[in-house]
C-alpha cells in the first residue's frame, strides 16, 4: 500500500483502497469501471509508471456511504419468541429473513447449540433464537469475494 501527498491531500494506490475498504483487488477494479452507477470517487492522478492514486478522504466517504447501503439491504430479524426456544435450519433462516436454509452462513452453522449427528452422518444442528438473533447482531456486511454479487464464505 502506498500512501501520497498530492497538494497537501493524501492520496492512496489501488492496494490502499483494497486495504481500506477491505475488499478484493478485483473488486476495487469493478467498483472504479462502473463508478457512474457504484459512486466510487475518479481517479486522483496516474502516474508516469501507470500507478492509479484515488483522494484518500473520497474513498472513505465512499466506503461510509457504501457499507451504509450494503447494511440497509440486510433481511429485517423476526424478533419474537422465547429467547431459549431451539430452533432447525429452515426456522432459524426464516427468523433471520432468509428465503432457505441454504442460505446460512457458515458463521451460524459453526455457532449451533446442538448438534446431532443422524444414522446417515449428517449434522442435524439446532440453535437457541437468542443466538440467532446475536448472530444477526454481529454479521457481516456480506463483503465481496471479488466478484460482486457473491458473498464470501469463511
Amino acid at each position: 500500500m502506498a500512501i501520497r501527498v498530492i497538494d497537501g491531500r493524501s492520496a492512496i494506490d489501488r492496494d490502499g483502497v483494497s486495504a481500506m475498504t477491505r475488499a478484493s483487488l478485483a473488486t476495487v477494479a469493478y467498483w472504479h469501471l462502473h463508478r457512474a452507477t457504484t459512486g466510487f470517487p475518479d481517479l486522483a492522478m496516474v502516474d508516469q509508471s501507470g500507478r492509479q492514486w484515488w483522494w484518500q478522504d473520497e474513498v472513505q466517504t465512499f466506503q461510509t456511504r457504501y457499507r451504509a447501503a450494503r447494511a440497509s439491504g440486510l433481511t429485517s430479524v423476526d424478533r419474537s419468541g422465547d429467547p431459549d426456544e431451539l430452533l432447525t435450519a429452515p426456522q432459524a433462516a426464516r427468523v433471520l429473513g432468509y428465503r432457505s436454509h441454504r442460505n446460512l452462513t457458515r458463521q451460524l452453522l459453526d455457532r449451533a447449540d446442538q448438534i446431532r449427528v443422524l444414522p446417515s452422518g449428517r449434522l442435524r444442528r439446532r440453535w437457541r433464537r437468542a443466538t440467532v438473533w446475536a448472530y444477526a447482531d454481529e454479521r457481516p456486511d456480506h463483503t465481496s469475494s471479488g466478484r460482486p454479487g457473491l458473498q464470501r464464505e469463511s
